[in-house]
């Protein structure tokens, strides 16, 4: 029995399955087209564990695109604000940026990442855009910059705070 299938996997290793052979796989498909059941049957069948994970839908994709593009405006605002910090207190100003940085990598790579894994990495952006969120408070509070030059980027960190809480329940 031969199929042919054209189907998007995540896996990094080609395998071979021989009948012979027990085998303790798991598989997850990202579905995109209809997949024969038989073909499912047999592949469990064979031992290997399937797990079926519905294709990405365009409004998945296009919040997700939102939030990143939020969070690279994030660092737009933040290079101005760090730099004005620094002057009084380079350390804050270090952590200011780092946690704004994370935010943006952690989405992306949150991004490319299934399951658990993926919410790992969500909650990790959010944990940094709150630090970011709170690192300009505290500028504020010992008078390292102005309410009005750290406002458009407290603006950014609160929209980054509750658009990740928003990917962390899904």
């Amino acid at each position: 029995l031969e199929l042919e299938l054209e189907l998007e996997l995540e896996l990094e290793l080609e395998l071979e399955l021989e009948l012979e052979l027990e085998l303790e796989l798991e598989l997850e498909l990202e579905l995109g087209r209809p997949v024969s059941w038989l073909f499912l049957r047999g592949l469990r069948t064979l031992g290997v564990r399937v797990i079926l994970r519905p294709r990405k839908n365009n409004q998945e994709t296009y919040r997700m695109f939102r939030i990143l593009d939020e969070s690279l405006e994030l660092n737009r605002r933040l290079a101005g604000v760090v730099t004005l910090i620094a002057r009084s207190d380079t350390n804050l100003a270090s952590q200011i940026r780092r946690a704004g940085v994370s935010v943006a990598l952690n989405l992306a790579e949150g991004n490319g990442r299934a399951g658990k894994d993926r919410i790992r990495f969500f909650r990790m952006a959010r944990g940094s855009a709150m630090e970011v969120e709170t690192g300009l408070r505290l500028a504020e509070i010992w008078g390292n910059a102005e309410p009005s030059a750290l406002s458009g980027a407290q603006e950014s960190a609160d929209n980054l705070c509750r658009m990740t809480a928003g990917l962390v329940r899904t």
